[in-house]
């Protein structure tokens, strides 16, 4: 399989050799400014093209796994900024189109826990703890959550959450500051509004259930510095994943549901001391898969080893009993050499350009990273990632103003302004949002259409 997948890939090369240098969209940093950029467009395919060789050289044969949507303009960095994003029924179809379209069975939402402190539930929960005052936006986004889940239940939709708690939570818990929050205070400002959500749910008509409760990830990357503005050490990010999957898993409804904690790279350390011993609280290791500024990074993320390489610690996972997983998986990128990071802010993509979709380089791409991680023994793959939507939204909403991810009159809010009457990829509406590519991936492309959001 691994060589076919190569073969196929290869005789695209043909047509790619004749591509033009490329019309990139530079993120909101940048203006939104688009022009050719350096390298050319020839050079970018060259360079994904080593990437994959590398990575599938590492891989064997994949499996067939489990695969997610993830639900765009759900997160909580979107809902707080209202309409169209508040907006149920908007959510929920966009939920039933990716869903529809990349034929897996299971939801990703990156939510907020602070509206649960609107809960009827939570008065019990956080007692003895630290209790939060619900922000304005809490009654409005818990509303929001549980249509959301109800939603995703009726479905036969799994439902998995990685809370994002944003630095406006701890300020709640009685004005605590994420700088000088001590490990102690984290747990009971975050542990009561995780065990609530699963007493919310759970209290619904019909009830509505977590599967897979990331209560902690990143903890270099969102839930360290950019974040709480400190770096916890690995003993205490131990003591919070313990007593936080306590809480969880001891709330009414927590039958069955999983606890789990991500890494991104550079958080190796992290990742060791977890699988050293978290095994009685810890049931999964999810990634967050992310790459560097240039194509030249990608392939050492799966054919490194140690803490440079997610397939060594999927596998190092799996070894000492957990399960892997990929919670987040970035859809490929390029940056020049003025970007920092490639972030969502700083990436270039295609200007609506569809050699990037016909050629199948993302389909190639993505199937790089499913077949390593697969290999590696993950068991679940979901692709978590928004800014793709910017390269195909039309040309008046490319300005700095429109071209971020969050804003009400951006990309993301046409998306979900603009989709199609029926959970299909047929339809105007969201072919000229989206324009996707038939080429799918989930395993040995076991699935039609794209997984998550791409």
């Amino acid at each position: 399989m691994r060589t076919l997948k190569y073969a196929l890939f290869l005789s695209l090369l043909p047509f790619l050799a004749q591509a033009q240098p490329g019309c990139f969209v530079n993120g909101p940093t940048g203006g939104c400014s688009s022009g050719a950029q350096t390298p050319t467009y020839a050079q970018y395919i060259g360079d994904v093209t080593t990437a994959y060789n590398a990575g599938m050289t590492a891989a064997t044969s994949p499996k067939t796994v489990a695969c997610g949507a993830e639900v765009i303009g759900s997160a909580t960095s979107f809902v707080n900024q209202g309409s169209p994003f508040t907006n149920a029924t908007l959510e929920n179809a966009y939920m039933d189109l990716v869903v529809g379209a990349t034929g897996c069975n299971e939801v990703d939402l990156n939510w907020d826990p602070i509206a649960f402190s609107a809960s009827s539930y939570y008065a019990g929960l956080c007692s003895g703890y630290i209790c939060a005052t619900p922000p304005e936006s809490a009654a409005t986004n818990l509303a929001l959550y549980r249509s959301m889940a109800q939603h995703a239940t009726a479905k036969g939709y799994k439902i998995r959450i990685s809370w994002g708690p944003l630095s406006s939570t701890w300020t709640a818990c009685g004005g605590l500051s994420g700088s000088t929050l001590t490990i102690t205070q984290f747990i009971n400002c975050l542990g009561p509004l995780e065990a609530t959500a699963v007493e919310d749910f759970n209290a619904l008509s019909p009830p509505a259930h977590i599967a897979d409760n990331t209560g902690t990830h990143e903890p270099l990357g969102f839930m360290g510095t950019p974040i709480l503005g400190q770096n916890f050490t690995t003993t205490q990010w131990n003591q919070a994943n313990t007593a936080i999957s306590a809480m969880v898993k001891g709330a009414t409804g927590a039958s069955g549901i999983r606890y789990g904690t991500g890494f991104t790279g550079g958080e190796g350390s992290y990742f060791t001391a977890t699988i050293a011993s978290e095994s009685a609280s810890v049931d999964y290791i999810g990634f967050d898969i992310y790459f560097g500024a240039t194509p030249s990074g990608w392939a050492g993320l799966f054919s490194g080893s140690g803490s440079t390489s997610y397939m060594s610690e999927c596998a190092a996972a799996v070894a000492a009993g957990y399960a892997c997983t990929v919670n987040e998986a970035q859809a490929w990128r390029w940056c020049n050499s003025g970007g920092s990071g490639c972030s969502e802010t700083v990436a270039y993509t295609s200007c609506g350009d569809p050699m990037l979709q016909n050629t199948g380089v993302n389909n190639a791409f993505s199937r790089m990273l499913v077949a390593g991680m697969t290999t590696a023994g993950a068991t679940y793959v979901t692709q978590f990632s928004t800014e793709p939507w910017v390269g195909f939204s039309p040309n008046d909403l490319l300005t700095s103003s429109n071209c971020s991810d969050n804003s009400t009159s951006g990309y993301a809010a046409y998306t979900l302004n603009n989709l199609p009457s029926a959970p299909t990829l047929a339809g105007s509406g969201w072919q000229s949002a989206h324009n996707p590519g038939s080429l799918g991936f989930q395993g040995n492309l076991a699935v039609s259409g794209y997984l998550g959001v791409q």
